[in-house]
């Protein structure tokens, strides 16, 4: 899927699900209730090989509160998409300021311009996840964020023989692929329940 086509059909799938959200709740206040008990957040990071960390990020949405498993899962997968769109930026920055600074080592600028390309993949790929969750497609987000995952390890991998600016690029990896594996794990207790 293209990125234009990708970036409409999250955004139209969004703004829908956005807009019929206050209609959902004010038409049915039980189910609200019934949906939020206070470890919700704990039992949709129950399986996430980083329990805290998926806790400090489902905790740090003032929504996450009042959701359901459904939408924890679509916040978990929304933190990520924000998180790789950043982290693409960095990389794509980066790769741009050392190419204009020719006596950098070139080695870095072929890994910065590899990791940049993989990236523009690990977006995409994250946000067709996000459409196959809307799509109610269990295989779509599974498969999409495991291929997320091993983008970023493949970035990782050429990026880390170097230091300095790499090493932010590697701790961004780090990061993104947490994120991944957390809303890989939250969409599998929502998937299960």
């Amino acid at each position: 899927m293209n990125s234009t086509m990708s970036s409409f059909v999250f955004l139209s799938s969004l703004a829908l699900f956005l807009t019929l959200q206050p209609c959902l709740i004010s038409a049915s206040p039980n189910v609200v209730t019934q949906n939020y008990t206070p470890s919700l957040v704990s039992n949709a990071c129950e399986r996430s090989t980083h329990k805290e960390f998926c806790l400090s990020v489902l905790n740090s949405n003032p929504f996450s509160q009042q959701s359901s498993l459904q939408q924890l899962a679509f916040i978990a997968l929304n933190v990520t998409s924000k998180n790789a769109t950043a982290t693409s930026e960095f990389i794509k920055q980066l790769a741009n300021q050392i190419s204009i600074d020719s006596e950098l080592e070139p080695y870095l600028q072929q890994s910065l311009t590899e990791c940049s390309e993989a990236y523009q993949s690990v977006v995409e790929l994250i946000d067709d996840s996000i459409n196959s969750f809307f799509s109610q497609s269990e295989v779509g987000v599974e498969s999409y964020l495991k291929a997320a995952i091993a983008t970023i390890d493949t970035c990782d991998a050429s990026i880390k023989a170097h230091i300095g600016k790499a090493l932010e690029v590697s701790h961004k990896n780090h990061i993104v692929r947490q994120l991944c594996n957390n809303a890989l794990s939250v969409y599998r207790v929502f998937a299960n329940n």
